[in-house]
């Protein structure tokens, strides 16, 4: 693969396997506002979109909204929790390997920066990042084209084929797409046979 002036990364699933730490989070929100026997599967696909859309998708009324995500945003950052995410085998080695040759490295997530940060601290991950663009920061969610964009943005780099954007899910790729910038999927366990575009199974790929 070809190199990048920049690498922006998605976090939950990406560079991090976060499945063990939102399984209870999402229960725990959920539960909030009257909805139980929330199944992990159903837990993995909200996952993958943002919060907005899981609440829609499971009929909260829109006035118990900000209850869940208050619940939602204490529930995560619990030390308990902090400790269920961990870095997938190689993405240290691998992110701290694209800085070395002197790419820029970013976090463009669904989840918040001030969550993202605490994750990095209590990981003890590399600070490789020069930029941190979480849904506390940002208006207008993936697929829109706003996370990304604001990145490069604070990054100063032109939101371009010199950007790579390196995600999980189909609303990440919209969202590189809309921004103009690469993309390549990372499918570590061919959930997304059907995708046409660049696909990947290790960060290592990326090297």
């Amino acid at each position: 693969m070809k190199a990048y002036s920049t690498y922006l990364f998605d976090f939950d699933g990406t560079t991090f396997d976060t499945r063990d730490s939102l399984v209870p989070v999402f229960r725990t929100l959920l539960g909030a506002v009257g909805i139980y026997d929330v199944s992990e599967e159903d837990c993995h696909h909200y996952m993958h979109q943002s919060l907005a859309e899981t609440y829609e998708e499971v009929g909260i009324p829109k006035e118990k909204w900000q209850i869940a995500t208050d619940v939602c945003n204490t529930c995560i950052n619990e030390p308990e929790i902090l400790a269920k995410n961990v870095p997938f085998p190689e993405s240290a080695g691998v992110l701290q390997a694209l800085f070395d040759r002197g790419s820029k490295i970013g976090y463009v997530s669904g989840n918040t920066k001030n969550h993202i940060d605490l994750v990095l601290k209590t990981q003890q991950f590399p600070k490789v990042h020069s930029v941190i663009m979480g849904s506390d920061i940002y208006k207008h969610h993936k697929p829109h084209p706003e996370p990304i964009l604001l990145a490069c943005q604070e990054l100063g780099v032109p939101a371009n084929s010199s950007v790579l954007y390196v995600g999980d899910s189909l609303q990440d790729a919209e969202c590189a797409k809309a921004a103009g910038v690469d993309y390549v999927l990372i499918d570590r366990e061919g959930e997304l046979s059907d995708y046409p575009g660049r696909k990947i199974v290790s960060l290592e790929e990326l090297l």
